[in-house]
């Protein structure tokens, strides 16, 4: 004859690494929690920007090339640190309206919002690193 635990006792599993398609229940009350988490498509915003790139370089020479240049490398750095691209996107866009007007369309429509898409995976995959397991 099995013995019951006594109640109040507390059973905990853990499990991590790479565990796929199994569910495992131990204990009177039962809690499971499940995570799909998966790496952020940077391929996205790589393809994004190397085409806004293509653009300012096409449009744009010297000086104006180099600072419209900057800008994107300031805004693909933001967004693989995970940190607000807001300010350098409007930064961005001020300078696309002001030297190649003919991208800001792309630039407002495609380019910040995959970049905004891509900081938040970042920010979420760097917090949730943070968290111990099970949290």
């Amino acid at each position: 004859m099995a013995q019951e635990p006594p109640p109040g006792d507390h059973i905990n599993i853990s499990f991590s690494g790479a565990v796929t398609g199994s569910q495992i229940a131990a204990g009177r009350s039962v809690h499971q929690r499940q995570e799909h988490r998966t790496a952020p498509d940077t391929a996205a915003l790589e393809d994004a920007l190397a085409g806004l790139r293509r653009d300012i370089a096409a449009l744009t020479e010297g000086e104006d090339r180099t600072e419209g240049n900057a800008l994107v490398d300031e805004l693909q750095s933001q967004a693989a640190a995970g940190r607000p691209v807001h300010g350098v996107g409007a930064r961005l866009r001020q300078w696309i309206a002001d030297h190649a007007p003919g991208l800001l369309e792309s630039v407002t429509t495609v380019v910040v919002p995959v970049a905004v898409r891509a900081a938040a995976a970042a920010a979420d995959d760097a917090i949730t690193s943070m968290l111990p397991p099970g949290s």
